[in-house]
């Protein structure tokens, strides 16, 4: 929402963006903040993470979400790095 996106022609529509433009820069400077280790190991950026973790792919199975492919190396580590639980995705990834 930086840059383009944040051009509106009307100020009320501009103060209705501005909620939403700082929940997304906190929510990005917090998986920088988890992911920084992990950042500079790979000599890589936040948007290289992102589009490693794009690539997952989710589908929802009753009242819960399974992952549908193969976690790769790299998405474990980023997982690990946020402190998701990987016994978890192991299980719905196995069909457990």
């Amino acid at each position: 929402m930086i840059g383009e996106r944040m051009f509106s022609h009307s100020s009320k529509r501009w103060q209705g963006k501005l909620p939403v433009v700082f929940a997304s820069l906190a929510v990005r400077k917090s998986l920088y903040l988890k992911l920084r280790t992990w950042i500079r190991q790979k000599r890589v950026n936040l948007e290289y993470a992102f589009e490693v973790l794009d690539e997952l792919r989710c589908r929802k199975r009753g009242d819960h979400w399974v992952v549908e492919n193969t976690l790769t190396k790299e998405q474990k580590e980023i997982c690990a790095a946020l402190g998701l639980d990987m016994s978890i995705m192991e299980k719905t990834l196995h069909g457990s």
